[in-house]
């Protein structure tokens, strides 16, 4: 129990530490982390048509004359 209760006020003295006026500044702006997600979104889809668009390809792909089944 002394173990969880020491590791608590640890996590709670660092937030507060964290949550002070001079230290909510630090660190990356929301912004290039967003503009970082569209642009994998962007491109996670570039790739999902490019796949699809093969696929089609493959599947359309005539294989000349077949024979026919006998009956």
């Amino acid at each position: 129990m002394t173990l969880f209760l020491h590791a608590y006020a640890a996590v709670a003295a660092r937030l507060t530490d964290l949550n002070r006026p001079e230290n909510r500044d630090r660190g990356d702006s929301p912004v290039p982390t967003v503009i970082i997600i569209a642009g994998l979104a962007a491109l996670a889809v570039a790739v999902l048509a490019w796949a699809f668009n093969e696929a089609n390809l493959f599947m359309d792909h005539d294989t000349g004359n077949i024979p026919a089944v006998p009956n």
